[in-house]
């Protein structure tokens, strides 16, 4: 078992000018909300994605000294933020609180691009992925559903090569809550390149502050890894598909992650975590069995 300390993770370069034609583009906040970044320096805000829709609002945006890019709109700044990785729009400031909004660009399917992010080499992994004894997975969300909240709770340790453990489900828990324990397992061949991924992904030297959109849809998932003496948690409270950005904390130190990766991985995983037994548990609920 290795017990070497993990050296602390170097932040990623964040204050580069970015390019005009790189920001040249459709761009889209949450799939629900696009912004069309033209050439000329104007912008226009639809609803929805369908293609020739009437812009609810239109603007310019402009790259400015520091490398932020801001959008204006009737005279009004309607959003500063920082580009991450080329494809990320990072709102600046605290006009949101401890919560923050970006734009991600759009390929040419109007599907969003993959966020990568820069990160010193020298700083990954962020831990000895096959020193990994243990993973915890809390996955649960509420919202104003009848389901909520949805609980998923494992602790998988590893026994002669296959992560074994027992997952903990709840749901429906404001009304007449029902609950179920399920042994699970997870083969080394689908565990070993889930926890790599987390080795991999990158990260960046800064506060956390969760992606926040709408109301009635409060993710709260956390992965906690046990290695060589070390506990790395992977943390979000983000909204979305992939749930960026989340923290991460390695002994300790805080860290924060703007990358697809970790869901991508943790969808790998999903299947393995008792997501049959959740989803008739559901569906009980649903049946008026809660």
């Amino acid at each position: 078992m290795n017990e070497t300390p993990t050296p602390a993770p170097e932040p990623a370069s964040t204050d580069a000018v970015p390019s005009q034609a790189d920001l040249v583009g459709h761009w889209s906040m949450d799939t629900a909300f696009y912004y069309d970044l033209a050439a000329d320096g104007a912008f226009s805000m639809t609803i929805g994605n369908a293609v020739g829709e009437t812009p609810q609002r239109t603007g310019q945006w402009l790259i400015q000294d520091d490398g932020t890019v801001e959008l204006t709109s009737d005279d009004e700044s309607i959003m500063t933020a920082r580009v991450f990785g080329e494809v990320l729009l990072v709102s600046v400031g605290d006009t949101r609180g401890d919560t923050q909004s970006f734009l991600r660009k759009l390929g040419p399917d109007r599907k969003p691009l993959p966020v990568v992010t820069a990160s010193s080499n020298t700083a990954l992994p962020l831990f000895d992925a096959a020193a990994t004894t243990q993973v915890l997975f809390n996955l649960n969300w509420t919202g104003y559903s009848p389901l909520a909240p949805i609980v998923n709770q494992s602790a998988l340790t590893l026994t002669n090569g296959t992560y074994e453990g027992m997952a903990h489900l709840e749901a429906a828990g404001y009304r007449d809550g029902i609950s179920d324990t399920v042994a699970i397992s997870v083969p080394a061949s689908v565990m070993t390149p889930f926890l790599t991924a987390l080795a991999s992904t990158p990260v960046v030297s800064e506060p956390y502050r969760p992606y926040f959109s709408h109301t009635d849809d409060y993710p709260s998932l956390e992965i906690r890894v046990q290695t060589g003496g070390h506990t790395i948690v992977f943390s979000t409270t983000s909204q979305g598909p992939t749930h960026i950005p989340w923290a991460i904390t390695v002994d300790g130190q805080q860290y924060v992650s703007y990358s697809d990766d970790i869901a991508i991985a943790l969808a790998e995983v999903q299947p393995f975590l008792a997501r049959d037994a959740q989803e008739k548990l559901l569906d009980k609920v649903r049946a008026g069995g809660a």
